[in-house]
C-alpha cells in the first residue's frame, strides 16, 4: 500500500513553524492555525450552522478535542481562509455529486437507446454499456 500523501508546505510556512519557541505553553490566546494572536473561539463560533472546530475537522481530515491542551482560538485571517476553504470544498463536493448523477443518467440513457435500436444486438449492447458504466463509476471513486 502506498504511503499517505504528504502535503508540500510552502517554504514560508516552514520558516514560521521553525521559529515558534518550544517553551510556549500558554495557548489561550494563540491561533490554532498560525500561532499568531487569535481571539475567535473554534468551539463557540458557528459558521453556517457548524462550529469552527467541525469545519477545521472537515477541511483537514483531523479530529479536535475540547479537552486538548492546544489553542482553542483562531485569528481573523485564518477564520477568513478557513471559511473560504470550507465553502469551496462543500461546493466542489456537491457539484461532483450532481455531475456524477448527470453522467450516470446519460450512460443509462445510452443503454436504453442501444437496446431499443436493435433486438439482435441487445445482449451485446447491454454488456458493452454496462462495462462503460462500471468503468465510469470506478474512475469516479478513484478521484
Amino acid at each position: 500500500m502506498a504511503d499517505s500523501y504528504q502535503f508540500p508546505f510552502p517554504q514560508k510556512m516552514i520558516f514560521i513553524y521553525n521559529n515558534i519557541k518550544s517553551e510556549t505553553t500558554d495557548f489561550s490566546k494563540l491561533c490554532r492555525c498560525c500561532m499568531e494572536d487569535g481571539d475567535i473561539g473554534i468551539y463557540e463560533t458557528d459558521f453556517q450552522g457548524l462550529s469552527l472546530a467541525a469545519i477545521i475537522e472537515f477541511c483537514t481530515h483531523t479530529e479536535l478535542a475540547l479537552d486538548e491542551d492546544l489553542p482553542k482560538n483562531i485569528c481573523q485571517q485564518c477564520f477568513d481562509q478557513l471559511t473560504a476553504s470550507y465553502l469551496f470544498i462543500a461546493k466542489y463536493l456537491k457539484l461532483q455529486e450532481y455531475i456524477t448523477k448527470i453522467a450516470d443518467s446519460q450512460i443509462r440513457e445510452e443503454i436504453k437507446i442501444e437496446v431499443e435500436q436493435s433486438d439482435t444486438k441487445v445482449l451485446f449492447a447491454i454488456i458493452i454499456l454496462t462495462m462503460k458504466l462500471i468503468m465510469f463509476q470506478i474512475t469516479q471513486k478513484m478521484m
